[in-house]
């Protein structure tokens, strides 16, 4: 999955629980000219969920890897009223990134798992599956908090006696 993908992907979650707005922001990243994922890119940037690299430039057509995602997924989830827990070290492959905290806190919150044996494969790219489960696992976690409620014209998915 691309850099800019998973932030549309983003967006639209937190778009439908009222996190963020589509300000119609302009993006400052030197090369986002995307218009299919730039209103996406400029708001989650602004909001501070993402951030570029230090040339000023964002690489949206990079994948995205599991490190950033996790990086990318704390402050969207901080954003939903979550409370990230940084402590504790989950992983041997990731000492000295700088995404170690956050890989931890998404791995505590339940939205993202590890390959085994203390390994979380950091620099992997994002498969499009293991975009679709962290969604999957952020929406469980917004259900639990009440931030997210089934459309109105969507069947209910509490079972009743």
């Amino acid at each position: 999955m691309s850099r800019r993908q998973f932030a549309s992907l983003l967006f639209r979650l937190l778009d439908r629980t009222g996190t963020l707005d589509d300000t119609g922001t302009v993006s400052t990243f030197s090369d986002v000219d995307d218009g299919t994922h730039d209103a996406a890119i400029a708001d989650l940037a602004s909001a501070g969920v993402i951030l570029g690299h230090a040339d000023g430039s964002f690489r949206a057509a990079k994948p995205i890897t599991r490190a950033q995602m996790a990086t990318v997924l704390m402050p969207a989830y901080a954003a939903t009223g979550g409370s990230p827990d940084r402590s504790g070290d989950h992983f041997d492959d990731d000492d000295g990134s700088v995404h170690e905290r956050d890989i931890d806190a998404a791995v505590r919150a339940g939205l993202l798992q590890g390959r085994g044996g203390r390994r979380f494969a950091p620099g992997e790219p994002t498969s499009r599956g293991q975009a679709a489960t962290v969604v999957a696992n952020l929406l469980a976690t917004l259900h639990d908090r009440e931030r997210l409620e089934a459309a109105p014209d969507q069947p209910s998915t509490e079972l009743t006696a």
